[in-house]
């Protein structure tokens, strides 16, 4: 496995071909589960909380004004988590659908003017989301980084 981090200012499909796609678990495409989640990172040097509360206060700011905005900030003691979370289940067929998606993932992410934001691959390992046979009429078979295949509501932070 390659790392878990990878900057967003590199090329973006390099990012997305050296890390997302060797890293990602195969169940997360073909049909047998739902997309769950993308994950952008920021590493917190030199913890203070004066400097956490400007990092905080900065994010919360930015990422308001970027198109698909997250819907969880989650506090670490080193880092700051940001949270996309699919809406209803988001149905990928196939690994380069999946790279597309996480294309798009970091074309949002490009919005956003916060120093050393990354892609948090990590989550390329998690479990996805079980397909609930019974919500059939919930599922998605294109999805898009968007507002129809995201939750959308005000950031919910999580320490």
């Amino acid at each position: 496995m390659g790392q878990n981090y990878c900057q967003i200012n590199k090329n973006k499909l390099e990012v997305l071909e050296t890390s997302a796609y060797d890293e990602v678990r195969k169940n997360h495409y073909g049909l047998k589960n739902s997309v769950y989640k993308f994950l952008g990172i920021i590493k917190v040097k030199n913890f203070s909380k004066k400097r956490f509360d400007e990092i905080l206060k900065s994010i919360i700011k930015e990422v308001y004004k970027i198109p698909m905005i997250p819907l969880e900030i989650f506090i670490f003691s080193n880092s700051i988590e940001v949270k996309w979370i699919a809406n209803n289940f988001q149905i990928i067929d196939c690994g380069e659908k999946y790279l597309k998606l996480s294309l798009q993932f970091v074309k949002n992410l490009d919005y956003v003017n916060i120093k050393d934001l990354e892609v948090n691959t990590g989550s390329f390992l998690d479990d996805p989301k079980k397909l609930d046979k019974k919500m059939k009429d919930k599922f998605n078979y294109n999805p898009k980084f968007n507002k129809l295949c995201l939750k959308m509501k005000k950031i919910k932070k999580l320490i």
